[in-house]
């Protein structure tokens, strides 16, 4: 079990390969562009120390944001398959209760797990008491598809977010209202992109030489989606119509509206 703290304003963790503790604490993580994990690799939990100020929060299905008292804003993707640990710190020897990702939203945020593409924000201060060790995390899948879900909804034209989907399937959604700017290596068949709150023609697809581009602009709020090292058979097109984006990956489904 490697212990890691993510300090670094802008930084992406992806782990260190097998079971990660992410230790979330304002004393270290620096204010600016979000600091982003994503490990889909081994039972991964997050350990809120005791005394962490939760400034503000937003929760989705599979997808979480918060705001410590610093802003610093950590960003948590595949957020249904990691525990939490209330008041833990694994470098200082202390355990605290671990809950998983339902529970922890509910009973210290005091909010919901929202279905599909919805939103709960949480706007009031949540301070993190520590809590006695004990529960169980449980590791529900959290797609109906049997596929790992992670949120597309990350990044800035500046930070583009990497992702590595090589490793299994992946059920990748993107809300057309929401910002994106991500680059998503080992795209494969059994992988696709669920899009809400967009329609046929709010998407343009290009066909590089190397990868194939997805971008979006709904009054101002810019999807921009880079599937890398994907080649079609005729370099430099583009289109507006999904299929056309299947036919060049090869796949029957790889990008979807619902």
């Amino acid at each position: 079990m490697d212990y890691i703290i993510p300090s670094g304003a802008g930084n992406t963790y992806m782990g260190a390969g097998g079971d990660d503790v992410y230790i979330i604490s304002s004393a270290v993580s620096q204010p600016g562009s979000p600091i982003v994990i994503v490990d889909t690799d081994g039972n991964n939990r997050l350990q809120l120390v005791d005394g962490l100020t939760i400034a503000s929060a937003r929760v989705l299905a599979d997808a979480m944001s918060i705001t410590l008292s610093n802003n610093s804003e950590i960003q948590l993707l595949g957020a249904g398959s990691f525990s939490y640990e209330i008041g833990g710190n694994g470098i200082l020897g202390i355990q605290g209760r671990t809950k998983g990702y339902d529970a922890f939203v509910t009973q210290n945020l005091g909010t919901s797990v929202p279905q599909g593409s919805s939103i709960s924000e949480v706007s009031s201060d949540v301070v993190i008491q520590r809590e006695e060790p004990g529960g169980d995390p449980g590791k529900p899948d959290p797609s109906p598809h049997g596929n790992t879900t992670l949120s597309l909804d990350v990044g800035t034209a500046s930070l583009p977010v990497v992702i590595d989907v090589s490793d299994k399937d992946y059920v990748l959604t993107d809300d057309a209202l929401a910002a994106s700017f991500v680059q998503i290596q080992g795209f494969s068949n059994g992988d696709r992109i669920e899009v809400s709150h967009g329609t046929q023609g709010d998407y343009q697809f290009v066909n590089e030489e190397n990868d194939v581009i997805i971008t979006s602009n709904m009054n101002g709020t810019v999807n921009h989606i880079t599937l890398v090292g994907i080649s079609g058979p005729d370099p430099v097109q583009s289109s507006t119509d999904p299929s056309q984006l299947n036919t060049w990956l090869a796949m029957d489904n790889a990008f979807s509206f619902v």
